[in-house]
């Protein structure tokens, strides 16, 4: 299966953030269900061409936590990473998740957010904001690509999960309430001090689209796709 695996099997973001940059996200085809997760971040990196040694790895745990990370290896309890060494390549997983790829257009500064709905409205990408402003970042050169993951109209949660969202992002539908974690993510770097122009949102459901991995839809049985981050060498 891996010798399969091509540029096709990746969601590519790289025209937004920059081609010198590679800003991947792989497709339900890489994920080998026989396979456990590290095995299968191997068979996506290496489809990636991504060396397994540069990787960063967050234990990721729904929180709100960014770390800024300078050598390879495995993070415990972390979900954003933020680096400017350009030798590191910076990856996480997710099914229906927001899969957030942050580039600092002047500096060699990128970053990778795990953000679920805990994780985003305990402000998970306004912490990743304000580490890269006080490391000098200037939020006019910020760039930020959402990649695909669940959408509004497949993501029905109750009334206590809605009290976290901004009015914006969320709809009532039958005694629930559906929620949006692209408007959600929008607010909060707007609010942040991102341009709006300066943020590209996948209008790709994770849920609904079978290129896609999705923990709602399909369960325990669901694998993961894997996010790729780094500065081609």
């Amino acid at each position: 299966m891996t010798g399969m695996l091509d540029s096709e099997s990746f969601f590519d973001f790289s025209d937004f953030l920059g081609e010198d940059l590679f800003a991947k996200l792989s497709k339900s085809a890489v994920f080998q269900p026989d396979r456990d997760l590290e095995q299968n971040r191997k068979i996506a990196a290496k489809a990636a061409r991504v060396e397994t040694a540069d990787l960063a790895i967050p234990f990721q745990v729904h929180s709100s936590d960014v770390a800024w990370v300078n050598h390879p290896g495995f993070f415990n309890e972390i979900d954003g990473l933020l680096s400017e060494n350009n030798r590191i390549v910076l990856t996480l997983q997710v099914a229906d998740c927001l899969p957030v790829f942050i580039r600092d257009m002047t500096r060699n500064r990128i970053g990778l957010i795990h953000a679920g709905w805990r994780g985003l409205t305990a402000g998970i990408l306004e912490k990743a904001v304000i580490k890269l402003r006080d490391a000098g970042t200037l939020v006019e050169d910020l760039k930020v690509y959402i990649g695909p993951a669940i959408q509004q109209e497949d993501y029905p949660v109750g009334a206590e999960v809605a009290a976290c969202f901004c009015e914006k992002a969320k709809l009532p539908a039958d005694n629930r309430w559906k929620v949006s974690l692209q408007v959600e993510a929008l607010e909060r770097l707007t609010k942040a001090g991102v341009h709006p122009g300066s943020v590209r949102i996948s209008e790709i459901s994770s849920f609904s689209n079978s290129t896609c991995q999705s923990y709602r839809r399909d369960g325990i049985r669901s694998g993961r796709m894997f996010a790729f981050m780094g500065v081609k060498k």
